[in-house]
């Protein structure tokens, strides 16, 4: 029962290799897939068990937004060698690089307010995770990039960091798993189940 405490770390772990995998998998979109949809199952599988087991670590919560990003940033290099591009790839680049370089900033403010490197999972960021996370393999089928799609994603992306902003700045002490704005209304108006 002791090895239950490493499972959540190595999962996450794996993420990272999983990601580079997928730069080396373009030529097999049904094999990169694959990979792509295991490597999101070790996204899901990782938090559940850190959970449910009470094996949650600062180790774990790092390995994990280094997953996200390595998984995400590979994806997106991946669509560009993929994509049957009809427009100049260079204003998509220009489009996202808002959204990106917003989140990067965020990891400077929680270590500057906080003293660590993370990124917050926010509800709203998870929405976007989702979103992103499902939006790979309908790529995979139409093979089409066009610039209002990057730009919607963008602007997804820099609403979630905004709340993540607001959020790192009124918490008096980091939470990684803190539902955000958008996590507190909702939860506010969801009826609350009984107490069994």
């Amino acid at each position: 029962m002791k090895f239950i405490k490493y499972v959540p770390n190595l999962l996450s772990g794996l993420r990272i290799p999983l990601s580079a995998a997928l730069l080396f998998l373009t030529g097999r979109p049904w094999i990169f897939l694959a990979v792509y949809l295991v490597n999101g199952a070790t996204d899901v599988f990782d938090g559940m068990i850190a959970r449910h087991f009470h094996v949650e670590s600062s180790l774990g919560s790092k390995l994990d937004a280094v997953g996200d990003s390595m998984l995400f940033g590979a994806a997106a290099i991946c669509m560009i060698f993929l994509a049957d591009l009809r427009i100049d790839v260079f204003p998509c680049l220009a489009a996202l690089a808002p959204g990106v370089l917003y989140k990067i900033a965020n990891v400077f403010v929680t270590r500057a307010r906080f003293k660590q490197w993370n990124m917050m999972h926010t509800t709203m960021n998870r929405t976007v995770f989702v979103a992103l996370y499902f939006y790979v393999p309908v790529f995979l089928l139409l093979r089409e990039v066009n610039f209002p799609m990057v730009l919607a994603i963008s602007v997804l992306i820099c609403l979630a960091c905004l709340e993540e902003t607001v959020t790192l700045l009124r918490l008096e002490e980091y939470d990684v798993n803190c539902k955000g704005i958008l996590g507190e209304k909702l939860a506010q108006k969801l009826p609350k189940s009984p107490a069994a």
